[in-house]
């Protein structure tokens, strides 16, 4: 079994998903368009 393996691992995304949950707090109504449009202008 592989799967187990992978909790120990750091998620590399984590940063990422950070930005994501931070836009989605303030703008509940945004879809995956407008997301990607927001961290475009972050990064």
């Amino acid at each position: 079994m592989y799967w187990p393996k992978s909790f120990d691992r750091e998620n590399p995304n984590q940063v990422i998903e950070n930005k994501i949950l931070e836009i989605l707090k303030e703008h509940k109504d945004y879809g995956y368009r407008r997301i990607l449009g927001e961290l475009r202008k972050i990064q």
